[in-house]
């Protein structure tokens, strides 16, 4: 069977887990979370966690794989809105 197609969370699942949980309950006007692989292997883990527009683009780029999860205030209702982004490397 060929691993190579496969994603693992297990061996970074605690910290997965408190990114989405984080996330997903702040009351921060726009957070996010970025995630990746770790070199070498398909495990996916968190590359960092901010605040921000400008600092979330800086972290994407056309050689990696990166998922990013937002968390934001719609001003138009003012609920909290989540947003799941994935980019794959070129």
């Amino acid at each position: 069977m060929d691993d190579d197609h496969n994603l693992y969370l297990d061996p970074n699942i605690d910290s997965l887990r408190e990114a989405y949980f984080t996330i997903r309950d702040s009351p921060v006007y726009f957070s996010w979370a970025v995630f990746g692989y770790q070199a070498g292997c398909n495990n996916l883990m968190v590359v960092d966690r901010g605040q921000g527009l400008d600092t979330l683009t800086a972290m994407f780029d056309n050689n990696r794989a990166r998922y990013a999860y937002l968390s934001f205030l719609d001003p138009g209702s003012a609920t909290t809105k989540l947003l799941f982004i994935g980019m794959a490397s070129s």
